[in-house]
């Protein structure tokens, strides 16, 4: 019996070999099933837990050592909070034995995953997975350096045949920022064939990843693609992506929210290395449709947008070369508004804080290369601008709707030239269009323009807010040119334009009328240069302007108080520019004309109120500029209340010369009754007829004035009285009368001078005072004037002195009274009135005188008048006639007789003692006489009636004088009565009344 050794010992080598290996296999196999699964899940659990640290946990994991397949089950890397960082429900790989020992390479039949998730999360302080990047980098420094590899040494190339993820999610979440954000890619679908990675080797292999987001978006990438050389060409396709969940990441780089909005877009991208790095993209397209994007106020929306399209765009990085087909965007809507300060709704976006770091960077960083940019056509269709004002009291937005932008040819590169047409809607009312071509670089810009039928009331309440108008009408016309060119040293600017104003009312927000308006304004061929700051304009043309004037009951004119106060801002510490800052820019007007204008006047200041007007007004001014030293012709003509014709013609100084022009100035058969209610107020008349008519010639020049006024009234007339009192406080009447002629005509001459740098000098105020001055000066004094109408008149007509107890006229009195006379036919209209004077101081001792004279007449039984023609003795006591008077009246007053006064003188002569002869006395006669005449005369009396009557007397002689003996009517002179109170002495003041 043979031994066991020797029974091992006859077995055959071949079957010795088969049991080893049958030995391995069976080890293989145990290990593969019992201990390689739940020693990799310890490792894994353990050592890749420690060495990342952070928690990991594998279910299971299992190798199929027949197909050499490894699977793991439920693999979690944790994270906080409590949400795995990396995470998948199952993990295929199936390795490829024999590929791998034939072709010298690392061959894999199939790599597959299932349910896979990535939760990112991105704070301030990094990412969620940057601890453990940190963990490995401390591991990494302990790892002890290894050897350089050999440059020669042969690569194993790596073949994947089949690779997948299915039904993969990502969650990506940024805290870092002031807003949350964060994205979710799920149902994740990669499908990789073939994948093949080798040094050298050219072969190409297919790629394609698909996965769906929320709100059923989608993403593909589909291609070729090679590691080395770098190769990789595909496309890359998303459809349906909705941007509102990425608001989160706008909000953090600026303040807008992105509320809705869907994105597609696809491109081919080529990305190889062969010598020279190429990366592009080709036959891209992007489509954007309902986007709203809002700012922190969020209603209305910021900006809308139908749709937002770009086609066919490539990007060339390499080259620096982009280039698209056409940029579509279509139904864009924004709402802007200005808030209480000025500033626009979109200034919170520009004014964003940029950090110094980032602004060092920005201004460290060298400008590169250029890019050649093209876009074929940009296209904004169907868009709409809505603005609206917040300040106070403005209500009425603007609306520029309607948009149609389309840009051809848009490049940067030099010389390029881009098309430019442009139209849209101002308010529904009136269309802007535009049209020309723009030049980058240099910048350069050649543009049509116009604006039609531009509605002003809608701007209204902004001139309401200043002022008491209001934009009733009208609308804005603008049709011109405007060139850039962009020079070395500078820019030229300039433009050419003709602007119409049409239908233009404006209304007094007080009165709730019409102030004033026109037909039509035009500014016609309009050139501005903006380099040599010079503008002219070819004619300015107003047509048919109506103004209403008004002057309310409390005296306030509409015009001087149609702006509102406004309180001036004391607190702008902002330094006034000086003239001497900046060039004066210089102007040139070649002609400014008016026609067809109105100007309505009414004054309800005055109680029975007044209007009048100003009709066809029509005004013509030449060329002026600042450049321009010829005097300017103009002209200006009107109807003054329909029917008056009123014109002036003159020169306007060159402006360099201002103040200064000269002009003369006609009006003719101005009907003056109209003017009723201010002669009522000025003179307390109204008045009954007259035609005025004025020429006129004016100049100024070096700031003094000198001025003539020929002014002439036909049949100027004063009607009834008006009650009250007057503000002119004389006989304005009478000094008509004086100035008016035979003829009816006052004529009057009338200059003023003046210097306008007088703060107190007014034109007006000096017209009105010099005509003023001349009435009243000639109702004061209206003798002196009408002394100088007759050759050697004298100084004064309107006094006759009568002698003391008189009533006839002297040779000298008749003289004067020829005088008057003769001035009396040359103003027809006045009426001369006598009152009778006399005075007792003056008076008295005539009058005794001539009662003594009548009862000497009466006893000698003669006529006074007999009496007086007597030539005079010495006196009236010399006579013997007189002297027997004299004594018979001296008896019937029980005066001493004459022998009584004899005896009294003897007795008053005689001695005291008794003389031996007697003395005899001489008697004086005539002293007697004269005593008795003295005593007799002295007892006279006189009353206040005698001397009325004696006045009145007077006052007759002159009547009958002028009537009488000079053939003056009797209906231009009229005796007034004497009263007592007008008793004052011997002369008689004539007066003048008006017919």
């Amino acid at each position: 019996m043979k031994s066991v050794t020797d029974r091992l010992k006859g077995i055959a080598w071949y079957k010795w070999l088969l049991a080893v290996m049958a030995l391995f296999y069976i080890i293989y196999i145990s290990v593969s099933y019992l201990y390689l699964p739940g020693k990799l899940k310890e490792i894994t659990e353990t050592d890749v837990s420690e060495m990342t640290g952070r928690e990991i946990s594998v279910e299971k994991i299992s190798f199929n050592p027949f197909i050499l397949s490894l699977t793991v089950t439920n693999f979690s890397v944790s994270d906080k909070p409590e949400k795995p960082l990396i995470a998948w429900d199952n993990l295929l790989i199936n390795f490829s034995f024999w590929k791998s020992l034939f072709s010298w390479e690392a061959a894999f039949d199939q790599v597959q995953i299932d349910s896979p998730q990535i939760n990112i999360i991105k704070n301030k302080n990094g990412f969620n997975f940057s601890d453990i990047i940190e963990k490995l980098s401390e591991s990494d420094d302990k790892t002890p350096p290894q050897p350089a590899e050999e440059k020669n040494k042969t690569s194993i190339a790596l073949e994947i045949f089949n690779t997948s993820i299915n039904s993969g999610s990502f969650r990506y979440k940024d805290i870092s920022g002031d807003v949350p954000a964060g994205t979710d890619l799920d149902n994740i679908t990669v499908s990789v064939d073939k994948i093949y990675l080798a040094t050298g080797d050219e072969q190409l292999n297919p790629f394609s990843l698909k996965a769906k987001g929320p709100g059923g978006s989608s993403i593909e990438l589909t291609g070729d693609y090679r590691i080395d050389p770098l190769h990789v060409d595909g496309s890359v396709k998303a459809d349906g992506i909705d941007l509102s969940g990425f608001s989160g990441f706008v909000e953090n780089i600026i303040p807008v929210k992105l509320s809705r909005g869907t994105l597609s877009f696809s491109t081919n991208i080529l990305a190889k290395n062969e010598g020279s790095m190429i990366l592009r993209t080709e036959k891209g397209n992007i489509s954007l449709s309902d986007l709203i994007v809002d700012d922190s106020t969020g209603t209305p929306d910021m900006l809308s947008a139908g749709s937002i399209n770009i086609k066919d765009f490539s990007v060339d990085l390499t080259e620096q070369k982009v280039n698209v087909e056409g940029i579509f965007l279509d139904s864009i809507i924004t709402n802007q508004w200005i808030d209480e300060s000025g500033n626009p709704r979109y200034s919170a976006l520009l004014n964003q804080d940029k950090s110094d770091e980032t602004s060092k960077t920005a201004q460290d960083t060298e400008p590169g290369a250029p890019w050649d940019i093209l876009i074929k056509q940009i296209a904004l269709t169907n868009s709409t601008v809505n603005l609206k004002d917040l300040k106070e009291n403005i209500t009425t937005g603007h609306s520029l709707s309607g948009i149609d932008l389309l840009l051809k040819n848009v490049s940067l590169s030099p010389e390029s030239k881009i098309s430019l047409e442009f139209s849209a809607m101002a308010d529904s009312s009136g269309s802007i269009n535009a049209s020309g071509i723009l030049c980058p670089s240099p910048f350069s810009m050649d543009l049509e323009y116009s604006i039609e039928n531009f509605m002003l009331p809608p701007f209204s309440e902004y001139l309401e807010s200043v002022s008491w108008l209001t934009i009733d009408e009208g609308s804005l016309s603008v049709k011109g040119k405007a060139s850039v060119k962009q020079g070395t040293d500078n820019t030229a600017v300039s433009a050419s334009a003709s602007l119409g104003i049409n239908n233009f009312t404006l209304n007094d927000t007080r009165s709730k009328s019409k102030f004033m308006g026109f037909e039509a304004f035009k500014l016609n061929d309009i050139q501005a240069d903006i380099d040599k700051q010079s503008v002219s304009v070819g004619s300015v043309v107003l047509s048919k302007p109506d103004l209403d004037i008004k002057v309310s009951e409390e005296k306030q004119v509409n015009l001087a108080a149609v702006m509102k106060e406004t309180k001036k801002n004391t607190s702008s510490s902002e330094p006034e520019k000086s003239a001497k800052d900046s060039k004066g820019w210089d102007f040139e007007i070649k002609k400014v004309s008016m026609d067809d204008g109105t100007v309505l006047f009414t004054d309800k200041s005055i109680k029975s109120g007044y209007k009048t007007g100003l009709y066809n007004m029509s005004f013509s001014l030449d060329k002026i500029g600042t450049k321009i030293n010829e005097k300017a012709p103009f002209s200006f003509k009107t109807e003054i209340d329909k029917y008056a014709p009123f014109t002036v013609a003159g020169t306007l100084d060159p402006v360099n010369q201002q103040p200064g022009f000269s002009f003369t100035s006609t009006l003719k058969g101005l009907d003056m009754s109209h003017l009723s209610p201010y002669s009522g107020v000025y003179i307390g008349s109204n008045l009954k007829s007259g035609k005025l008519s004025l020429n006129l010639d004016y100049a100024v020049h070096d700031s003094k004035l000198k001025g003539k006024n020929n002014i002439n009234a036909r049949d100027l007339y004063l009607g009834e009285k008006v009650p009250g009192e007057p503000v002119v406080k004389a006989p304005v009447g009478i000094g008509l009368a004086l100035l008016r002629d035979i003829s009816g005509v006052i004529d009057l001459d009338v200059g003023i001078s003046g210097d306008l740098d007088d703060p107190g000098f007014s034109v007006s105020g000096v017209i009105i005072k010099a005509l003023v001055n001349i009435i009243v000066k000639a109702a004061a004094s209206p003798f002196k004037l009408l002394a100088g109408l007759v050759p050697g008149g004298g100084d004064d007509l309107g006094t006759v002195a009568f002698d003391g107890g008189a009533s006839t006229l002297t040779l000298e009195n008749k003289e004067g009274l020829k005088t008057l006379f003769e001035a009396l036919a040359k103003r027809p209209q006045l009426l001369l009135t006598i009152k009778g004077n006399a005075s007792g101081p003056e008076d008295e001792a005539a009058l005794k005188l001539l009662h003594l004279k009548q009862l000497i007449a009466e006893k000698r039984g003669i006529a006074l008048s007999d009496l007086e023609n007597v030539p005079e003795a010495p006196g009236l006591w010399t006579s013997p006639e007189n002297r027997q008077a004299l004594e018979k009246i001296c008896n019937d007053m029980g005066l001493p007789s004459v022998g009584e006064r004899i005896e009294k003188i003897r007795a008053e002569a005689a001695p005291a003692e008794p003389q031996e002869a007697p003395v005899k006395t001489e008697i004086p006669t005539e002293e007697i006489y004269r005593q008795i005449y003295d005593e007799i005369l002295t007892a006279q009396k006189t009353d206040e009636q005698e001397l009325l009557n004696l006045a009145d007397e007077r006052a007759l002689a002159i009547k009958q004088y002028l009537v009488d003996d000079l053939k003056l009517s009797h209906e231009r002179i009229s005796v007034i009565k004497t009263q007592s109170g007008d008793l004052s002495g011997t002369v008689i003041k004539l007066g003048l009344d008006v017919m």
